[in-house]
């Protein structure tokens, strides 16, 4: 019994855990590895089509999809581990936008690639929130929202649909910003008493992370 409960210990531990490959699981995989194929083919001439390119290159684009969705694979069923599903996530993400400006769909530049970056993190992020304990988690959620959020603010100035730079808006409306900002942390502070929650962690979700450091 003891061995068995270091066993699991050091599992738990353990940065990846492999998980046993039975003849379901390498049906499971292969099914998988299909999903994660046809989802890449199928973006890849959905964007195809709206295209007016005549001729692009698209290899790094479809590099840059594959070794995402390589990612997941290994992540989702040999591996079982958050950060290796996160990677695959935020590189597939990110490769759809790569897609597209190779596409001449939209324009690409590294200082774009910023905006789209922090929305393939919050998107990322909830997924794997979701994957790793089966329900959506206030802790998750509210920091995907916030980079995905941010994401698409800084997207819109670097797009050019707000016409005005970000310099002047943050020159105009940072004390606006600063005051709401204030009157939201007092607010959850207010909240926190009533309701004797510490954001942004419900109840329920503080007690399991206090079980699991305390088996660690």
């Amino acid at each position: 019994m003891e061995k068995k409960d270091d066993e699991n210990k050091t599992q738990r531990k353990g940065h990846f855990r492999m998980v046993p490959q039975t003849p379901k699981q390498i049906k499971q995989n292969i099914i998988l590895a299909i999903g994660l194929v046809f989802i890449a083919v199928g973006i890849i001439l959905a964007a195809c089509n709206f295209s007016t390119a005549e001729s692009a290159n698209l290899r790094p684009a479809i590099i840059v999809i594959l070794v995402g969705a390589l990612f997941l694979f290994f992540g989702l069923g040999f591996l079982r581990n958050s950060f290796i599903v996160f990677l695959g996530f935020m590189i597939f993400l990110l490769g759809i936008p790569v897609l597209l400006s190779t596409l001449e769909i939209i324009q690409l530049s590294p200082l774009r690639m910023v905006p789209y970056a922090m929305v393939s993190a919050g998107i990322s992020l909830f997924l794997v929130g979701l994957y790793k304990f089966r329900r959506v988690r206030s802790s998750y959620t509210f920091i995907s929202a916030t980079l995905f959020v941010l994401g698409v603010f800084f997207w819109l100035f670097s797009t050019g649909i707000l016409k005005f730079s970000l310099t002047t808006f943050v020159s105009r409306w940072l004390p606006l910003l600063i005051l709401v900002l204030g009157v939201a942390l007092v607010a959850v502070f207010y909240v926190q008493q009533i309701l004797k929650k510490d954001f942004p962690y419900f109840e329920d979700e503080k007690d399991e992370i206090l079980d699991e450091d305390s088996e660690k």
